[in-house]
């Protein structure tokens, strides 16, 4: 057999965001021309910004680390084990990541690792990022696509049809790297033949804006990798995608042996060389490797930056990804109605809500029941804002009246977050939530009364302004004084309870509709006009249909239960849940340092009770 030579060339681009979420990483094994040996490794970052970045750039060195100790491999036959034991390891980084700094609580990544070796590819991959092969001028994609829309492709391919779910977005993700379970993982079981002639794309879904037929037109247009790379990133930007997603592309152009290597191939055999690493420059192709070394400091150092500037990035249910346009022709996206503006209320002063928005009518998949009977038509629900007097002759928190009812609580079956399953059925009381988070003001008239040290701010109108760096204890102490201030039992919402107020009577993971949109809540990729710093000044988007704000997005909201992994076993009357591990506690709503998936109705996290950060507040329940 003709021994044949790997041409490999990789850059990104940063697309419509202002951050950079993609890693690769290529490291040739050996330059030996009798033994050809290369690693290539992409991954998309989730949880926005900074996170993201985390995510991604751990998994490709720990994926790398373990496949490259155990180089060379004796027996072919063991790498498909390899491969599968590299994914695990990428995923334990994350998940000791995140043990250690829980400011990257949330982050995760989709991965694909390509081995090349003696003329044959293994691969392994998570989520949808995407292995293609152009061979004689055709396309073919040879990893799995864990989304729901490439599940339902392979179901097909094996003759089971199954009827797509309209609330699903094809584009949801079903499988990636977070530190907790891995729902899917694609691992090559025996070798793909390569030939002289093919080219590799490994790359980030941020190339699905390009066609197949692009594709193939801009490899075989390129005399190169370098080239073919940066002829796909190009037409990827001449598409001019309003919100084009990071795009990573790593080419291999696969060449007889004889032919001429380019000075990147050029590397010591006796060990592996790690020749490009991910930078954040267009087009770009660092040469220089980072070790694991590197990035365990680089993440003490940035989870130090993440809770100062409250970058907290979460991610979702699902995790929304752009659709596929062709080249000649952008695929329209639906717009969502922006946001009016809301005047800010008052310290202290009577609020009377706007008519809240009718939300979409699209049906949501994590609230989706099977056996679920159609539901009944609703009585229609009025806000009537109501607030307590206080001793001293002020009043305390503006209230609505919450209806008594029955939900499903969490995520349906295909959800990937499993602490977010399984789906019940929750019936609860009437109760009162406060209608807006807790403001400086409110909190302060508490730490007044009792001459405990209030939270330090900057700059900030302390009446409109929702109180963090409140710990969970910090809260209790809040309710019970303001249980006593008016003669009315107040408490922080249960879980149950927060996610029935906050869906108001809805089943999206939004209540206004099935995506985050433009201008809806305040939050990394929701296009809201304000500082991704801070909270927004309570009352800046619309309210939902019970007439409450911000229950997605700018700050995340202590809740009264305990944690626990799962919902087995969790209570069906609205009541808190005290069993489990109750020294950490779960927050709701996500923050303005999350990304637009990580504010979804169902997004439940988890803090120890003492933690004060600056994403975290609260709202508090009355018994009615």
């Amino acid at each position: 057999m003709a021994l044949l030579h790997y041409d490999i060339a990789g850059s990104q681009i940063d697309g419509a965001r202002d951050y950079q979420e993609d890693a690769f990483l290529i490291t040739h094994l050996s330059s030996a021309e009798d033994d050809q040996q290369a690693l290539v490794i992409v991954a998309d970052g989730m949880g926005g910004h900074a996170a993201g970045n985390v995510a991604s750039n751990m998994a490709v060195q720990a994926f790398n680390k373990h496949i490259s100790s155990n180089h060379p491999v004796s027996d072919a036959d063991l790498i498909p084990d390899i491969l599968r034991t590299s994914v695990t390891k990428a995923n334990n980084a994350l998940k000791e990541t995140v043990s250690e700094t829980e400011a990257l609580a949330g982050m995760g990544c989709t991965i694909v690792g390509a081995l090349l070796a003696d003329g044959k590819l293994w691969w392994a991959s998570v989520g949808d990022s995407h292995l293609y092969l152009i061979r004689e001028k055709e396309i073919t994609k040879l990893n799995a696509d864990h989304s729901y829309g490439g599940f339902l492709e392979r179901m097909a391919a094996q003759g089971k049809h199954i009827e797509p779910d309209p609330s699903l977005s094809r584009n949801m993700l079903m499988s990636a790297l977070t530190g907790g379970d891995i729902t899917e993982v694609d691992v090559s079981t025996t070798p793909f033949g390569l030939q002289s002639g093919d080219y590799l794309i490994i790359a980030s879904d941020g190339l699905d804006t390009l066609v197949n037929e692009e594709i193939i037109k801009q490899c075989g247009w390129s005399p190169d990798s370098r080239e073919a790379s940066t002829a796909l990133l190009k037409a990827v930007e001449k598409v001019q995608r309003p919100r084009q997603d990071n795009t990573t592309v790593v080419s291999v152009k696969i060449d007889p042996v004889e032919s001429s290597a380019p000075a990147t191939q050029s590397a010591a055999a006796s060990a592996p060389q790690e020749t490009y690493f991910t930078t954040d420059d267009d087009y770009s192709d660092s040469s220089s490797g980072i070790g694991l070394g590197k990035i365990a400091a680089a993440v003490v150092i940035l989870a130090i930056g993440i809770v100062a500037a409250d970058f907290f990035m979460k991610f979702g249910m699902i995790f929304p990804r752009p659709g596929p346009a062709l080249i000649t022709e952008a695929q329209p996206e639906r717009v969502e109605k922006p946001a009016e503006a809301i005047k800010e209320p008052a310290a202290g002063a009577d609020v009377t809500t706007s008519k809240p928005r009718v939300p979409d009518t699209e049906p949501d998949a994590p609230t989706r029941s099977d056996t679920a009977a159609k539901p009944k038509k609703k009585k229609p629900h009025f806000v009537v804002p109501f607030n307590d007097s206080l001793r001293g002759g002020s009043t305390g928190p503006i209230m609505v009246t919450i209806p008594a009812g029955e939900f499903m609580m969490g995520a349906g079956s295909l959800s990937v977050n499993l602490d977010e399953r399984p789906q019940h059925k929750v019936t609860l009381r009437e109760f009162a939530i406060s209608q807006y988070e807790i403001t400086y003001s409110e909190y302060e008239r508490f730490t007044k009364a009792i001459g405990k040290r209030p939270p330090e701010r900057v700059g900030v109108n302390p009446g409109t302004q929702p109180v963090v760096e409140i710990s969970w204890q910090d809260a209790q102490d809040y309710v019970s004084w303001l249980s006593r201030q008016t003669g009315h039992k107040y408490s922080l919402p249960t879980e149950a309870q927060w996610e029935y107020a906050a869906r108001a009577g809805t089943t999206m993971p939004y209540w206004w509709g099935s995506k985050p949109g433009d201008s809806n809540a305040h939050c990394i990729g929701c296009d809201s006009p304000a500082s991704l710093r801070q909270a927004t000044p309570i009352g800046s988007f619309e309210a939902n249909p019970w007439g409450l704000y911000d229950t997605s997005g700018n700050v995340a909201e202590w809740t009264e239960d305990c944690y626990n992994g799962n919902y087995n076993g969790a209570p069906t009357d609205g009541s808190a849940w005290y069993s489990g591990d109750c020294s950490k506690r779960i927050v709701r709503g996500g923050s303005f340092s999350n990304a637009g998936s990580g504010i979804t109705n169902t997004r439940r996290e988890k803090y120890n009770a003492g933690t004060k950060l600056t994403h975290i507040g609260f709202r508090v329940v009355r018994e009615k």
